[in-house]
């Protein structure tokens, strides 16, 4: 009876404490964040005396905030950031861009969205993307080697 009651306490304090924990990451972790994203990397805490961290006034840090990821879903269709690149490209006309996002795969499921998005990326010459190389092979190896010829030649160093 007492191994009994002990499993039964035991089992119900590890629910309660996973509770607790998720709850908690639920609640407090989206809001640490989105402060310390508006708040420790760029402006100067009132109980931190010596944090001289500014940036210059013509550099502005646009960042994909916890909401956002909450109202679409992740990863983004690349259609969304072709719009957000056109959306610069078209109005705020910036020196340069900074697409701080590593895509490693075509998008199989929706390929038009890749189309308007490799499009957005063809009309900026002012565009810095991520970019990591893919270790799986590829599901389609023809294209996967047509991809692998246009990068090299594009991107690719040239021996003098």
């Amino acid at each position: 009876m007492k191994k009994i009651k002990f499993i039964f306490i035991s089992v119900f304090i590890a629910i309660t404490l996973l509770l607790i924990g998720l709850l908690t990451y639920k609640t407090l972790e989206p809001k640490a964040y989105d402060f310390m994203v508006q708040h420790v990397q760029t402006e100067k805490l009132p109980f931190d005396k010596n944090k001289n961290v500014y940036g210059h006034d013509d550099i502005v840090l646009v960042v994909i905030d916890h909401d956002s990821l909450q109202q679409y879903r992740w990863p983004w269709k690349r259609e969304l950031n072709a719009k957000i690149i056109n959306y610069f490209s078209e109005y705020a006309k910036p020196k340069v861009l900074v697409h701080d996002s590593i895509l490693t795969a075509l998008d199989d499921n929706n390929p038009e969205s890749d189309k308007k998005y490799f499009v957005a990326l063809k009309k900026m010459n002012n565009l810095v993307e991520g970019f990591m190389y893919g270790f799986k092979p590829y599901s389609d190896l023809a294209k996967g080697g047509e991809y692998d010829k246009k990068f090299i030649a594009k991107y690719g160093l040239k021996n003098a």
